[in-house]
Formats: C-alpha cells, sequence, structure tokens
C-alpha cells in the first residue's frame, strides 16, 4: 500500500476516533495494531504523525487505551519524543502518551520505566511549540497523578523550574493552542506533583508565580479553578 494512501487512512482515523463511540468500533475493527506498527522508524514520517493522532483519539476511551497498550505502542511513542523525531511527532506523541497515563496506573508504569520522563521534561523548554509544552505538561500531571511514585522522579528529572516558568505569560506568540491551556496544564501538573514533592516546587517561587497567574485579567474559569487548588495546597503546607 503507498504511503500516500495510508497517511490518509491514518489521518481519516485519527478524526473519527474523537467520537467514543466510532473509537470502540475502529478499534473492535483491528485497527490498534497497524497503527502501532506506523509508528516505527521505517515508517513515513507522515504516516507515525497520523499513526500518533489516531493513537490518541482512541486512547480517550478507557477501553481502548488498555488495548492500545497491550499492543505495544508505549515503547515506539516514548522514542518519537526524542530530539531525532520527525518535525511535529513529539508533540503528538506526548498527547497520545498523556491520554495513556491518564487515570492509568499500569499504563503510567510503563511509560515511566520506558524513559518517557525525562524527554517529556525536554519538551517543557522554551523553545519547544506550545502544544508540545501543554501535552507534555499534561502527561508529566497524568503520570504523577496515576502513579504518585513517579513524582520524585519527574522531580528529579527538573521538571518543576519549567513548569513554574509556564505559569507565566508567553515569551513568544504561542501557536497551535491557547496559552492559558498550556498554563492550566502545568498548575496541574505542579498540583498533583504537590502531593508528594511540595517542598521543592516551594523553592522555585511556584506561589508568587500562581498569584501573578491569579491576578491576570481574563483567565478563564478551569485555569483560575486548578491554580487557586494549587496555591492553596502550597500556601498552607498541607503536604510534606
Amino acid at each position: 500500500m503507498c504511503h500516500r494512501v495510508i497517511q490518509q487512512a491514518a489521518c481519516a482515523l485519527s478524526t473519527l476516533a474523537q467520537d467514543a463511540v466510532v473509537a470502540i468500533t475502529i478499534a473492535a475493527a483491528g485497527a490498534i495494531q497497524p497503527h502501532v506498527r506506523l509508528l516505527g522508524a521505517d515508517c513515513h514520517e507522515v504516516s507515525r504523525y497520523n499513526a500518533c493522532g489516531a493513537l490518541m483519539g482512541l486512547a480517550q476511551n478507557h477501553w481502548c487505551c488498555i488495548v492500545i497498550a497491550l499492543a505495544g505502542a508505549v515503547p515506539p511513542l516514548v522514542r518519537l519524543l526524542g530530539r531525532n523525531a520527525p518535525h511535529g511527532v513529539p508533540q503528538i506523541a506526548a498527547g497520545a502518551l498523556w491520554m495513556l497515563a491518564h487515570g492509568n496506573a499500569e499504563n503510567s508504569a510503563a511509560i515511566a520505566a520506558a524513559g518517557a520522563i525525562p524527554l517529556l521534561v525536554l519538551l517543557l523548554r522554551p523553545g519547544s511549540p506550545a502544544l508540545a509544552q501543554r501535552d507534555a505538561a499534561g502527561a508529566l500531571g497524568a503520570l504523577a497523578q496515576a502513579k504518585p511514585d513517579t513524582a520524585a522522579t519527574i522531580a528529579a528529572a527538573g521538571a518543576i523550574p519549567p513548569l513554574v516558568q509556564l505559569l507565566g505569560p508567553a515569551r513568544v506568540q504561542p501557536r497551535g493552542c491557547p496559552w492559558s491551556k498550556v498554563q492550566l496544564e502545568a498548575a496541574l501538573a505542579l498540583m498533583c506533583l504537590s502531593l508528594d514533592v511540595a517542598e521543592p516546587i516551594r523553592r522555585v517561587g511556584s506561589i508568587p508565580a500562581l498569584q501573578v497567574l491569579l491576578r491576570s485579567a481574563g483567565l478563564d474559569h478551569e485555569t483560575r479553578s486548578i491554580a487557586s487548588q494549587t496555591l492553596w495546597l502550597l500556601e498552607h503546607h498541607l503536604v510534606p
């Protein structure tokens, strides 16, 4: 089958998979394993991008999430976070891992064991696309929430300072997603991490950064709510 047909099929499935009922139908038809194979280095970069998108959409369904992990998707998705991955692929791979980790301790353990944490931290750095920063923060927060013993590993990998930096204003005009969504996921990741590593979070200026964020004009309700909860936890020293 030619690359163009494969790319078009993966792209179509990534769109269809946004619907939960359709996602189950796609998975039941046996589409997951072929998409996992498309993540391989021998496949065209557009095919890998679209396969990541399809798996990310499918992984929003709990049953599909389990099947995707069992199909062996985690290791190739983690490899696609690296610097040698085609342009744009690391951010969509981070999104797929985020969905796989969300509320799933077994998947989160597998993702951490595959070496995803330091690669996700690199995606938080200045210069990464806003979408990559959002999805990397989301994935790290999901890992810390589903598998709390990863919090220390995430902190040791250097995630806390860039997460706190993401609470501030965008350094350049963001493309791909509103900056408030990056701030939301950064605040949520810090809240999840604070349950186990609160003191390192306090030491890097998170409290003033959250206070400034909450004074921002036009901050949306969801981001304000998460930032307020995170600030309250840190200020009241209710966590060790």
